[in-house]
């Protein structure tokens, strides 16, 4: 395993707009691999105000405005998360994850149970990812850059992240599994970063996180562990994970784990069900 060296993360807060409730953990928001903080943020604040708890989202290491570093894998993300709640002087947190930020989550609540108050786990399971899914990843992420690097100089932001979405929708082949509709995309916080060119690039570390998508050993390990905590598996019931398929490896780690479909949802389950998914959290955190 690579040795974490503390980074820069790059974070929002969000406060609740009726005052905190009292001894309540905050919320901790982690986005999805090649995503940024921005992909949370209308949902946490509402989250946020729903529960009287504080809540904040960051950028993973070699993503958005956080510190570009050689070094990535899942592992690492966790002491980074851990790093974080240090940083911010939170010893115990309610995790919320999508994608990448799910196996942060679990991992987090594996590794150190005693930090994590409970976790709501959107759309990613407990067993060490597939070298199928990876591949899938790593093409989606490819296609990704080439329409990204077609953008009109001309566009502005808002512009050229639809221009990119329409040109990455007219290139995935079409026996693909099922994605998430285009126009869904348009506002969920997706960052592009502008060369004084005007050219647009992506807002993650590609020359590091592409390659590694392909190394199975060195992303993730096998999980080890248990949390006996409040545990919530949120899937999509199109999402090519098939989340609902792996329950009993999820209990075994998870013993108290509830799986929650969404019909209807692919793996963006929160930008495609925002509401419902933020129903759902606000239930659980108020019976627990």
């Amino acid at each position: 395993m690579t040795e974490s060296i503390p980074i820069k993360l790059s974070y929002k807060v969000f406060k609740p707009a009726g005052g905190k409730g009292k001894n309540l953990s905050p919320i901790i928001f982690i986005h999805g691999l090649s995503g940024s903080k921005e992909n949370w943020i209308d949902i946490a604040q509402l989250i946020a105000d729903g529960s009287q708890r504080t809540a904040y989202a960051y950028d993973a290491r070699n993503h958005g405005d956080s510190q570009f570093t050689e070094s990535f894998n899942f592992d690492l993300n966790v002491e980074d998360l851990f790093q974080f709640m240090d940083t911010i002087d939170v010893p115990k947190a309610v995790l919320v994850g999508h994608s990448m930020g799910g196996i942060t989550a679990i991992r987090a609540a594996l590794k150190n149970p005693e930090r994590v108050e409970m976790v709501f786990i959107e759309d990613m399971f407990t067993k060490k990812l597939p070298a199928e899914i990876l591949k899938f990843v790593s093409d989606f992420l490819k296609l990704w850059l080439v329409s990204v690097s077609e953008i009109p100089n001309d566009l502005d932001p808002d512009d050229a992240v639809k221009h990119a979405l329409e040109d990455l929708y007219s290139k995935i082949p079409p026996d693909a599994p099922d994605v998430t509709e285009k126009e869904k995309l348009f506002n969920s916080g997706i960052q592009l970063k502008r060369s004084s060119d005007g050219s647009y690039d992506v807002k993650f570390n590609k020359d590091v996180i592409i390659p590694i998508l392909t190394k199975i050993d060195e992303i993730m390990t096998e999980p080890v562990g248990q949390f006996d905590g409040p545990a919530y598996f949120i899937y999509g019931a199109l999402s090519p994970f098939f989340v609902g398929k792996e329950e009993a490896h999820i209990k075994k780690h998870f013993p108290n784990a509830e799986l929650i479909e969404f019909e209807g949802a692919t793996h963006n389950v929160h930008f495609e069900f925002p509401e419902k998914l933020i129903e759902t959290v606000l239930q659980r955190l108020k019976i627990n």
